[in-house]
């Protein structure tokens, strides 16, 4: 599988991450189904479930059975979104949000290999 060689044709920074989102979400979507069958795969609208949000365009999947605390059978549920980092470096209310790239990443794993 190859990079996609189309995010520059897209109109700007907002429709770019939206794609990519969408496009990655399609094919763990493809994977996990593969793997757990099509009745374990939800994509939820936002909901809220007791307390906790799910946010829309997250996969959810039942992956096996655990035994809860009561000693009953229940899915164990796996919860993947896929956040799209920043490319451009912008000041917020906050701060600063830098760009974070492949480099910084692979920079920051090796400085963390000593510790």
């Amino acid at each position: 599988m190859a990079k996609f060689t189309d995010l520059m044709e897209l109109k700007n920074d907002t429709e770019r991450k939206k794609v990519i989102r969408e496009r990655t979400i399609a094919e763990l979507t493809k994977t996990l189904t593969a793997m757990f069958g099509d009745d374990t795969i939800c994509l939820p609208k936002k909901i809220t479930v007791f307390n906790a949000d799910i946010p829309k365009g997250t996969i959810i999947c039942d992956v096996g059975d655990v035994l809860d605390s009561d000693k009953a059978t229940v899915g164990a549920i796996i919860e993947v979104s896929v956040k799209v980092k920043s490319w451009n470096t912008v000041a917020t209310k906050k701060g600063t949000r830098y760009a974070v790239t492949m480099d910084d990443i692979l920079l920051a794993l090796e400085n963390n290999e000593d510790s």
